[in-house]
Order: structure tokens, then sequence, then C-alpha cells
């Protein structure tokens, strides 16, 4: 028995909500990469990756790095993932693991009900991440990976953003540049209370510099909405 009970102790869950187009799966992947953190396995090999190396090669941006908006399927890319608790419980995993979820608003208390799936010793940590007056350019770079808009993720988001109980991701930092990113990912780092190694940004930055070659840029954002008719 006390084997059994050991699957359901001192884990930590993360629930990361976020508006289509800022950048909430990118923020997720690093976390997925931290030691203990767990979220996506490959849909296809259906296979946990445990070491840093492995989760890179699953978690990395390269087939669609550098790519237009014609050139790549982003439906395609973020499906080839699939979550781990599609294989085995989400609470089966080593002790003092990270579960780690993630989605857009859909109730005004985030993507999910985090209180439906901990036990009694486990420890939740629920973020939202804020545009701030990076808004526009959220809501463009959602049409540009063809991410599914609705008009309650909105409305959900604005409930979220009044929530003390939830803490706040500054997104302006994930476009100031790497420096600034790597501060706000230390942030949340701190709130559930992990020591990010070396190892571990090294990784966050290989994903970060990948991730920075698939989004739109400020200056091809006019661009864009003429090429897909958004003249307004």
């Amino acid at each position: 028995m006390e084997m059994l009970l050991s699957k359901y102790v001192s884990m930590k869950y993360v629930m990361i909500t976020f508006l289509p187009g800022s950048a909430g799966n990118f923020f997720t992947r690093c976390l997925n990469l931290l030691s203990g953190g767990y979220c996506f396995i490959e849909k296809n090999s259906k296979k946990l990756p445990v070491t840093i190396e492995e989760k890179l090669r699953m978690l990395n941006y390269n087939s669609v790095s550098n790519l237009l908006f014609n050139e790549r399927n982003w439906i395609l890319f973020e499906s080839s993932l699939d979550f781990y608790f599609s294989i085995q419980a989400h609470h089966d995993l080593p002790q003092n693991s990270y579960s780690i979820w993630l989605g857009h608003p859909n109730t005004s208390t985030g993507a999910i009900s985090l209180a439906e799936l901990v036990g009694p010793d486990d420890k939740c940590y629920s973020f939202y991440i804020d545009p701030g007056k990076k808004f526009k350019w959220c809501f463009i770079n959602a049409l540009y990976k063809n991410s599914q808009i609705d008009v309650k993720y909105f409305v959900n988001a604005k409930k979220l953003m009044a929530n003390d109980s939830v803490y706040k991701i500054n997104f302006e930092n994930f476009l100031k540049g790497w420096d600034y990113f790597l501060l706000e990912f230390q942030k949340v780092c701190n709130i559930i209370e992990h020591s990010i190694s070396c190892q571990e940004v090294e990784a966050i930055k290989i994903l970060y510099f990948q991730w920075q070659q698939t989004i739109l840029k400020h200056d091809d954002i006019d661009a864009f909405k003429h090429q897909i008719g958004f003249d307004i």
C-alpha cells in the first residue's frame, strides 16, 4: 500500500492558461524541459521522455523554423504531440514531479479545474500569460498560426487578470529578447520552487531562438494582414 500511495504524494500541478497567439504552447514546452516536468509525449511513439535530450528532440521547432505562412502546417506540427496522461494516469509520475497542463481560458478560472485533479498532498499553481500592450500582436499571430479564436476566451481572460490567486506571466518580456524572457521564466520557476540548472537554461535557450523563427515579426504584420485580406 505504501508503494502505491507514493505515486500520489508531493506532486505539483502547473496550469498555463493563455489567449491564442500569446505563446502558451511555447512556454509550456519550456516548462516541459525542466527536470521532473511532464506534459507532452510524441503521438506516434507513446514514450514518456525523461532526459533533457529526449525532451528537446521531441519539443524542438526544427520542422517549422524559418518557414513562411503558406509553407507550413502549424496545426499538424502541434498535433504531432499528445499529453502524457493519454497513456497513463496523470498522477502516475515519480515523486516531486511537475504535472503541466495548458489551454485557452475555457472557464473563468482557467483552462481546466486543477481542484478536480489534485490530491490532498499536492500543490497547485495557476498561471495566466498576460499579453499586456502586445494584445494586437498576439491576435495577429494567432491568425498567423491558424489558432482557434473564441470570444469566451477574452471574456474569461479578463476575469483571470482580476483574480489575485492566478499568477501573471508578462508576455511583453517574451519579445524583448532572451535575457528578458529568461528572467520571466525564472520568476515562474521560483514560484513553483524549481531551481533551474545550467543545462536546463541552455536547452530553453535553444527552444527560445527556434520559436523566434516561427513568429510573425512586427515589421511583417501589415504585409501579412494584407495577404489574408485583413485590411482594417
